[in-house]
């Protein structure tokens, strides 16, 4: 199991987040701006509306910027 790093303020975020709609995806990433340089690796949180959503968003992201990993963040602050 891969372990990602997320900062404190988009763990606010989602935590914050009163939206009880859609799904919330913390993803990790490989970016290589160009063929030349080196690669760098960055995180976030996204929401989207559905799983479709989170798949075109992967399919549509281009050369540059790779998933490399994928966690379903699930709102347990409900009990």
């Amino acid at each position: 199991m891969k372990t990602y790093i997320l900062t404190e303020d988009q763990m606010e975020r989602v935590l914050s987040n009163d939206n009880t709609t859609g799904i919330k995806k913390g993803i990790a990433y490989k970016v290589t701006p160009t063929r030349n340089s080196e690669p760098y690796y960055e995180s976030e949180i996204k929401s989207f509306v559905s799983e479709q959503e989170f798949n075109e968003y992967r399919n549509n992201l281009g050369d540059k910027k790779e998933i490399i990993g994928v966690i379903d963040i699930k709102d347990e602050t409900n009990g």
